[in-house]
């Protein structure tokens, strides 16, 4: 009892006032649909995703094979990049979704649209494993707030409550424009078990066999979604979880139950695709056993200016809470969190090149401790966040609108300048209900800020509202007046649809095409768009990736020494001299 009353945390009954439900659902409902569809994928990773899905669709019309949907493929080149449950997932649900899409789009669009469709419910387990597990956390004894002399402190339920609202902001806030969970790649389906896992740590606790489902699906998904390196920091929380006195006899011997039910699916897929597909397991034991055994402790420096960035705003407080609640570390709403947080340190600066989607699986013990921080702040330092959200999102909506109206008038031409040489070829064109609703989204930005002034509402969430709100805002107004832009300055669609077109009669169906020199990502687009074969087998016909401003002579390359050149071109927007060659042997 005593260790209570000694707790950081102090808070009276109205500040755990609760927000209504909605709001949590249209804040996430937005910031996830803004974005995700009516857009080409163009980064490696979104595309590789996707044409690992659509081999396993166009795959189909020779027959169903059980060994290409344990293994990931991009045409016939082995891909390695992640494991097989992102692509399974893809493809169901292009299965399901696309012939429906198709009374609205092209057979294409519909595709790429259909596999997009899991993200919304990735992105739903995302939140509900930070709301939850924070919820779980903070109603247990030793989180709640120092009672007060005359009694008037929140209930643990109300308590719990409003801290998973906290961390439900800070989550949607941490993710803001700078993670990605709008992409075919396995990220955002790691980023959803790794929640579920979160929450299956806390859930294991009070209540077994939910704890025990919710872990073992997030073991085995992880594992399948990105390899060793995506189950890694589940089990460095597992086996310190294993060792400290945290958890009671039974408990421990309920954490193990995940880790064998893990350890015998995957000796099963292992036996099988040892069977049907040597090569490629050879190959994905190679690529996960480098990334999972070579240490990388360069770029140390990069790697914090880049998580300064990918855990704003919620890195401070999280630091804060470690601070302030050092004595309770021993306690499982310091403790689970923390482990999280220092578990995917590990993985990031020993483990992992400075890239940015190792980055996202460590939100979770962020965003958990940084709402443990909270009830610690006077009421000043929470009015600061208010008032920081409001000037930098203001500011964010203002650059966004200043930028497209420099666009469509070319004033001021500087600024007009730097935008459409990333564009060549591009018709700017004003589309009035895209702007409408630019406009309404502005009115709601004006309408939260009336609220949180007039009203001044007593919640601790009241300031994260703003920011999770205020970047929503600011995602939705990029969406919709620069995502068209963005697309056709990143896209391979009009090469890809040029190269198909172009070689229509001189290339066979089903033509086998060599890849030389072709990185995966520009190797996925065209598999997309253009329908190519590829394979590493000697084909009749090759793509070759070279650059205008450093030529690969093709006199140099065999056995392309005597080929003829079918197509050549590359993207329309394109500025850094890369080029493609569609070959002929001879």
């Amino acid at each position: 009892m005593n260790s209570i009353r000694k707790t950081p945390a102090r808070l009276a009954s109205p500040a755990a006032s609760k927000l209504p439900r909605r709001i949590l659902y249209w804040v996430m409902f937005a910031f996830i649909f803004a974005g995700l569809f009516g857009r080409d994928p163009w980064k490696t990773e979104d595309a590789s995703g996707f044409a690992s899905m659509l081999t396993l669709v166009r795959d189909l019309s020779n027959g169903f094979d059980l060994s290409a949907w344990l293994t990931t493929h991009i045409s016939e080149i082995p891909f390695y990049g992640e494991g097989p449950l992102n692509s399974i997932i893809g493809a169901i649900s292009i299965l399901i979704f696309a012939p429906f899409l198709e009374l609205f789009l092209n057979p294409l669009d519909a595709q790429i649209n259909a596999a997009r469709i899991p993200n919304v419910f990735y992105y739903f387990l995302i939140l509900w494993g930070i709301w939850y597990g924070t919820y779980l956390l903070a109603r247990r004894k030793e989180a709640q707030p120092l009672p007060l002399s005359f009694g008037g402190e929140p209930r643990p339920k109300d308590y719990g409550r409003m801290l998973a609202d906290v961390a439900y902001f800070f989550g949607i806030a941490t993710v803001g424009i700078i993670i990605r969970v709008h992409e075919t790649s396995y990220f955002p389906l790691l980023m959803a078990l790794h929640s579920i896992a979160f929450y299956g740590f806390v859930r294991i606790i009070d209540k077994k066999p939910q704890g025990v489902i919710a872990l073992s699906l997030a073991f085995i998904g992880s594992l399948a979604s990105f390899g060793f390196i995506g189950l890694f920091p589940l089990l460095i929380v597992s086996f310190v979880l294993l060792i400290l006195p945290a958890y009671d006899a039974r408990t421990k011997l309920n954490l193990l139950i995940p880790l064998i039910i893990t350890s015998v699916a995957f000796f099963l897929w292992d036996w099988y695709v040892r069977q049907s597909n040597p090569y490629w397991l050879d190959g994905w034991y190679l690529h996960n056993l480098k990334m999972a055994f070579e240490l990388k402790t360069e770029d140390t420096l990069i790697k914090i200016r880049d998580l300064s960035w990918y855990l704003w705003p919620s890195w401070p407080f999280a630091l804060i809470a470690i601070y302030k609640w050092a004595r309770w570390i021993k306690e499982f709403h310091i403790l689970i969190p923390f482990l999280f947080y220092a578990s995917n340190l590990i993985v990031i600066f020993f483990f992992s090149p400075a890239y940015d989607l190792y980055y996202g699986p460590i939100m979770f013990g962020n965003v958990a401790l940084a709402a443990m921080c909270i009830p610690t702040l006077k009421r000043n330092a929470i009015n600061i966040l208010d008032w920081f959200s409001i000037m930098t999102v203001s500011i964010a909506l203002l650059t966004v609108w200043f930028g497209w109206i420099a666009l469509q008038t070319g004033w001021p031409s500087k600024i007009n300048f730097n935008i459409m040489r990333l564009i060549t070829g591009y018709e700017i064109t004003i589309n009035w209900i895209e702007v409408f609703v630019g406009v309404v989204v502005c009115i709601l930005w004006i309408m939260l800020l009336n609220w949180r002034l007039r009203k001044q509402p007593q919640g601790l969430w009241r300031g994260l509202i703003v920011t999770a709100g205020g970047l929503t805002c600011v995602w939705f107004l990029l969406s919709l007046l620069w995502l068209p832009l963005i697309n056709y300055s990143r896209s391979y669609r009009i090469a890809g649809e040029d190269l198909a077109r172009e070689v229509a009669g001189a290339l066979p169906p089903n033509a086998c095409v060599e890849p030389i020199n072709t990185g995966l990502g520009q190797l996925a687009v065209f598999h997309i768009f253009s329908n190519l074969k590829f394979s590493k087998n000697e084909c009749q016909f090759a793509l070759l990736q070279t650059n205008k401003n450093n030529p690969i002579s093709l006199s140099k390359i065999s056995p392309l020494a005597t080929n003829s050149v079918l197509w050549e071109g590359n993207r329309p927007s394109e500025r850094h001299g890369e080029y493609f060659i569609l070959l002929k042997n001879r």
